[in-house]
């Protein structure tokens, strides 16, 4: 039974921070026995589980200018999706193996995905790690889904953006979950909808306002007035769903440490990875004594 699972979750982009947040861990000798990954935490993951060193995976992420981003992500719309995926799964192939098998890696690996077929969270420990990794990051209605036989496969984060469910269904028996997704307290409120109606003013009013601060990443100003539209209605939606997952699957299953990583970049910039791996460098320092309190517990019942 595997003892200390390494949780990633999803992020796109600002899961680099992942990478900051190993190179503490290793720093102070924690070095865990599993890892499960959801989306960018099951890439990030995955090279960890083949043997990449951090300073290797470092190395890889700060390769990643504009021009490499643009020709992996670049736009092959399907019925499904608005990439295929190939350039993904090539580049995976290239760096991962095209045969490397998940039973056959150095470290204990997971990746998490959703199955829409059976309407069910999956997770992969077996087979490919190309295909695993590229089912994890199947953001529905960017990535066309990967169908894979009788399953069509979706991002993990569509149920589980921090994955500590799946390390306590696979035995761990410690967790030390890294999140870089915001998070924040929703509340529930009765009110009568038409005071919205006669309290309206400006369209920069302070509730709008507050709205564009809490989701900075997706404000769209055009000659100095706030437009919201499809696309920042669906992405804030996304936010505060991934937002309440997260704290109650957290609060469920509770892991040893939580690592909450504020990452200064957005999503899509995968050409400031320096920025997203020092902020992971810096939240884990900020929870170093939980950590080395978990390292030191350990290690203790061992030589119990």
């Amino acid at each position: 039974m595997s003892k200390l699972a390494l949780v990633l979750g999803g992020g796109a982009a600002k899961g680099y921070a992942h990478i900051g947040v190993i190179k503490v861990l290793e720093s102070i000798g924690i070095k865990p026995d599993m890892v499960v990954g959801c989306s960018m935490g099951s890439v990030v993951g995955g090279f960890y589980a083949c043997g990449y060193s951090v300073e290797e995976m470092e190395s890889l992420a700060l390769q990643m200018d504009l021009r490499r981003t643009v020709a992996l992500l670049a736009p092959v719309p399907s019925i499904t999706g608005l990439i295929d995926g190939r350039n993904i799964v090539e580049f995976f192939e290239e760096h991962l193996g095209k045969e490397t098998k998940i039973e056959d890696l150095p470290t204990r690996y997971a990746a998490v995905a959703v199955d829409l077929a059976s309407r069910s969270e999956v997770v992969i420990t077996e087979g490919s790690i190309v295909h695993a990794i590229r089912a994890s990051i199947a953001v529905p209605g960017v990535f066309a889904p990967l169908d894979y036989g009788d399953a069509l496969l979706v991002d993990g984060g569509v149920l589980d953006p921090v994955p500590v469910r799946a390390a306590r269904l696979l035995g761990a028996e410690h967790i030390i979950a890294v999140n870089v997704l915001p998070r924040f307290d929703t509340e529930i409120a009765q009110i009568n909808i038409d005071k919205f109606e006669s309290g309206r003013t400006h369209p920069q009013s302070n509730r709008r306002q507050q709205f564009f601060r809490m989701f900075s990443e997706v404000r769209s100003q055009l000659k100095h007035k706030f437009q919201i539209n499809a696309v920042i209605v669906g992405i804030a939606s996304l936010g505060m769903m991934e937002s309440e997952i997260i704290n109650r699957q957290l609060s469920e299953n509770r892991p040893d440490v939580v690592i909450d990583v504020d990452v200064p970049i957005k999503t899509h910039e995968f050409h400031r990875a320096a920025e997203a791996i020092k902020s992971g460098e810096d939240a884990a320092q900020a929870n170093l004594h939980e950590l080395m309190k978990l390292r030191d517990m350990m290690l203790e019942s061992e030589t119990a």
